[in-house]
């Protein structure tokens, strides 16, 4: 099976609420001090909340810390998941801090299971209650629903759909780094060959040249290229890109990592059901939910 194209994560922020707040919008070098500093001041309670980020149930900013920290959900050997070591812990220490310590991402309350769902001009993060749902990206619509001024997402659909009309303030911005930079890398679309060959080495000689042009090959529709892609070439690709997300996407690339395939499937139910949802719920620590999770990632690797 040879790659064709794949998705990393971003940072999505609302560049209104970034100027409304005087808070400079985020810089390509920016770290995860600096982002809690500003989600402070994003964050307002009150009749009218808003929110720095949105941390709950957040795969793609749990992950981004854990390798920013220097930690890892499974080791080189593919054999177990260091995601109970001391470095990962502090990457979900973090995550956990948002809601809990710093205070600038919603704790989900009982029952609360806040899921995004995009439209033309923004996201919306349903809430069991009616018509209050957190809003980013439009204050034409946003009315006195709590606003959102980040988020973490591996897509950008709004990218792709009706933005051309309506003022646009989703805009893209690199995942802070601390030890490290860390997003996370899935295939979304791979080409599947079937052959019986008469000199397997030849064969795999040839499979692998073929994995290499298609690779440095942009993919069209909605697909990115997977390896080096320039900002100018993305933008060939998507007109509707601005330039400025065209920047971040394509040095987004240069620093992403792989997670086994083998393990898609148990990955994230692990991370939900044993490390987030025990934390936001308050029945688990960081250390007790990591050390859950990581036993179960170690069953999946057996």
């Amino acid at each position: 099976m040879l790659p064709l194209s794949g998705s990393v994560s971003f940072v999505l922020y609302d560049s209104a609420l970034f100027q409304a707040a005087g808070v400079d919008k985020p810089g390509p070098g920016w770290t995860w001090t600096q982002f809690v500093e500003a989600g402070k001041r994003l964050t307002r309670t009150g009749e009218r909340e808003q929110w720095g980020t949105m941390a709950a149930n957040s795969i793609p900013l749990l992950l981004s810390l854990i390798w920013a920290h220097g930690g890892e959900l499974v080791n080189k050997e593919g054999r177990r998941s260091p995601l109970a070591e001391p470095a990962a812990r502090q990457g979900i220490q973090f995550w956990a801090d948002l809601m809990q310590r710093h205070r600038i991402a919603p704790l989900p309350g009982p029952g609360q299971n806040l899921q995004p769902n995009w439209t033309q001009r923004e996201m919306w993060f349903f809430t069991p209650q009616p018509g209050q749902p957190i809003v980013i990206g439009d204050s034409s619509t946003a009315g006195n629903n709590p606003r959102l001024a980040t988020m973490f997402s591996t897509s950008v659909p709004s990218l792709f759909g009706g933005m051309a009309q309506g003022p646009r303030t989703i805009q893209l911005a690199d995942v802070p780094k601390a030890a490290h930079r860390g997003t996370q890398f899935s295939l979304s679309a791979a080409l599947v060959v079937g052959t019986k060959a008469g000199d397997p080495r030849l064969a795999l000689r040839a499979g692998m040249a073929l994995a290499d042009h298609l690779l440095q090959s942009p993919v069209g529709g909605f697909g990115y290229p997977v390896r080096k892609p320039e900002a100018a070439l993305l933008r060939r690709m998507q007109p509707r890109l601005a330039e400025e997300d065209a920047e971040v996407i394509a040095s987004a690339f240069t620093y992403s990592r792989g997670v086994p395939p083998e393990l898609t499937q148990r990955i994230f139910p692990a991370l939900s059901g044993k490390l987030m949802q025990p934390i936001q719920r308050g029945q688990a620590t960081p250390d007790e939910a990591a050390r859950a999770a990581a036993a179960a990632l170690d069953e999946a690797l057996r």
